[in-house]
């Protein structure tokens, strides 16, 4: 519980300092694309914190290859 605590305030300062310059700067994609990046990490990360087992992507992207 104390990594998931941790991971959100790291989470937290990331979007109020990094994210609130994009915002300054009227980026709207660029807020978008990040936003959509965070909230992906931070939902597997916080998986991985309370054991849930992640299938790699390995398998998928060999068979997009071959």
């Amino acid at each position: 519980m104390i990594l998931f605590i941790i991971f959100t305030a790291i989470y937290t300062l990331v979007i109020l300092l990094d994210l609130k310059s994009v915002l300054k700067l009227k980026k709207r994609k660029v807020f978008l694309i990040y936003s959509l990046i965070l909230a992906v990490s931070y939902t597997i990360q916080t998986l991985l914190v309370f054991g849930v087992n992640i299938p790699s992507p390995t398998n998928a992207i060999m068979n997009l290859l071959s």
